[in-house]
C-alpha cells in the first residue's frame, strides 16, 4: 500500500437509453429496458489469464462492465446472484434514492443465491462512478475476485475534447503490478499532436492507495469522484487514488511529433517514487503524438458547477460531531464495530441541515472514509475555508484528524465506512439518518 500523500489543493498530490460495454466491446440491454448483471463464478478451465485472475464476474462482461448513459436518463439494472454467497450492488458516488444505494443490511437485504434485485434510479448528475458489492465480511473478497464496474454519465453538453480514454486501474492483494483495463500495463495509444484528451481514471482495487503521476503535458483536474471541481493542476502532477476513487483529467498533447505523455505509478513516495527509494515505478499509460497537428483551440475550461451542490456551506449553522476511528481486535467507528446489522445511528439530521464532522484516526494505518449519498468538502486545518472540490471519501493518514462538511441530502439511512474495504469487512462502518 502506498504511503499517504498530502490531499489539499495547497498540497494536492494529491455520469437516450443505457448501453453496457466492456472496455473493448459492447453488449445489448434486455428487451424490458433492464441491463442484466449476473454475478457468477467464471469457467476457470480456460488458460486466459484475465479469467484466472478474476474467478468471479458479471456474466458476459470481461474484464469489467461499463454502463454508460446520458445525464437525466433512467438507469435500470437487474442483478441476479448465481454465486454461493450473498451479494449486492453499491453505486459509489451516485445521488439516488436511499433504497437503491445497495448497502446490504442497511438499505436492502443481501441478494442471496438465486435471487434478483432491481436497481432503478435517474442519472441526475454527470460524472464517472463505480459500482461493486457492499456486504459485511465479504466485500473485499468479492471485489478482489472481479465483481466491479464503472457507471459513466455523460454531460448533456460534453466539454470540448478530441478523444477520451478510460483507464481502470486495478491491483490484487499482494501483487506489485497494476493492471489497466484488465490487461498488463501500459495502455498505449497514438494521437495527433495537440490532441485534447479527456481521461477518466479509476482505481477499482479493494484496498490499495495508488500514486499516479503525469509527465510530458499539463494535466488539469475537471472533476473528482463524479463532481465538477475547480480547474487546477495537481501538485507534482500526481493523483492520490484511494480505492474506488475517480479523477477526470483534461490535457493537451504537445505539438511536437513523437512527443510522449505518460501516467506513471509510484510504488513508493518519492523520484523513484516522489523519495528515491522503493520499488521501480510502473508506466500505466503512454500516449505518443504522431501525424498532422490538431489546430490550436481556446484554453481548457472548467465544467459547469453542479446545481445540486451549495456554493457555500453555512458552518455557523452546522451540526458538529467528532468521531474516533480505532483498531483493536476489530476496527471501530465512535466505539462501535459494524457487523452487518445496524445499531443506533451516529446522528440524525433534517434534510438541508449543514453537517461538520471531525474524523480522528487513532490507528497506525491510513483510512479512507466514504460517505454514502453525499459529497463533502475537506475543511482547512486552520478553519479558514475548504478545498475547491467535492469528495465522496476522505483519506486520513495514521494518527491524524480531518474535518469535512456537507449538507444533508436525500432522506434515508446512509452509511459511513472505510473505502479500504478489508477495514470495512472488519467493522469500520456506521450510519447516519437524514429525515
Amino acid at each position: 500500500m502506498s504511503k499517504l500523500p498530502s490531499l489539499d489543493r495547497r498540497g494536492f498530490i494529491l455520469g437516450a437509453s443505457m448501453s453496457l460495454f466492456a472496455v473493448t466491446g459492447r453488449a445489448q440491454q434486455s428487451d424490458d429496458g433492464f441491463t442484466r448483471l449476473t454475478a457468477r463464478p467464471r469457467d476457470l478451465s480456460t488458460p486466459d489469464p484475465q479469467i484466472l485472475a478474476r474467478p468471479f464476474g458479471y456474466a458476459g462482461h470481461l474484464p469489467y462492465p461499463i454502463l454508460r448513459v446520458r445525464q437525466g436518463d433512467d438507469v435500470r439494472v437487474r442483478l441476479t446472484n448465481a454465486l454461493d454467497r450473498s451479494t449486492s450492488l453499491h453505486w459509489r458516488g451516485v445521488r439516488l434514492p436511499n433504497a437503491m444505494d445497495g448497502a446490504a443490511g442497511l438499505t436492502q437485504k443481501p441478494v442471496a443465491l438465486g435471487e434478483t434485485f432491481e436497481y432503478r434510479f435517474r442519472a441526475a448528475d454527470s460524472g464517472t462512478f463505480c459500482f461493486h458489492p457492499l456486504i459485511s465480511g465479504m466485500t473485499s473478497d468479492q471485489i478482489d475476485k472481479g465483481l466491479k464496474g464503472l457507471l459513466i454519465v455523460d454531460e448533456a453538453i460534453p466539454p470540448d475534447r478530441d478523444a477520451e480514454a478510460i483507464l481502470i486501474c486495478d491491483q490484487r492483494p499482494g501483487a506489485t503490478a497494476v493492471t489497466v483495463n484488465g490487461r498488463t500495463s501500459p495502455h498505449l495509444d497514438t494521437v495527433r499532436p495537440g490532441t485534447r484528451l479527456r481521461l477518466r481514471i479509476a482505481n477499482v482495487s479493494s484496498q490499495n492507495i495508488m500514486l499516479a503521476s503525469f509527465s510530458g503535458a499539463q494535466p488539469l483536474l475537471i472533476a473528482i469522484d463524479g463532481r465538477p471541481s475547480a480547474l487546477f493542476e495537481p501538485s507534482r502532477q500526481t493523483l492520490p487514488m484511494g480505492p474506488m476513487a475517480r479523477f477526470d483529467i483534461m490535457l493537451d498533447m504537445p505539438q511536437e511529433d513523437g512527443a510522449k505523455v505518460r501516467l506513471t505509478l509510484y510504488h513508493d513516495e518519492g523520484p523513484k517514487g516522489p523519495s528515491g527509494d522503493g520499488d521501480p515505478n510502473q508506466v500505466l499509460a503512454e500516449w505518443t503524438a504522431q501525424g498532422a497537428p490538431v489546430a490550436a483551440r481556446p484554453p481548457i475550461a472548467k465544467l459547469p458547477d453542479n446545481p445540486a451542490l451549495p456554493a457555500a456551506i453555512p458552518l455557523e449553522n452546522a451540526l458538529k460531531f467528532e468521531f474516533a476511528v480505532a483498531k483493536d481486535r476489530m476496527w471501530s467507528l465512535n466505539g462501535a464495530s459494524w457487523t452487518g446489522t445496524p445499531g443506533k445511528p451516529l446522528f440524525s439530521a433534517a434534510r438541508g441541515r449543514p453537517i461538520s464532522i471531525g474524523f480522528a484516526n487513532h490507528s497506525d494505518e491510513a483510512i479512507d472514509l466514504a460517505l454514502h449519498g453525499h459529497h463533502c468538502r475537506l475543511l482547512h486545518p486552520m478553519d479558514d475555508g475548504w478545498e475547491p472540490y467535492w469528495r465522496d471519501s476522505i483519506l486520513i493518514p495514521p494518527r491524524q484528524t480531518q474535518h469535512v462538511a456537507f449538507v444533508a441530502g436525500e432522506p434515508g439511512k446512509w452509511m459511513i465506512h472505510d473505502a479500504i474495504l478489508p477495514h470495512f469487512d472488519q467493522g469500520l462502518a456506521g450510519w447516519f439518518e437524514v429525515t
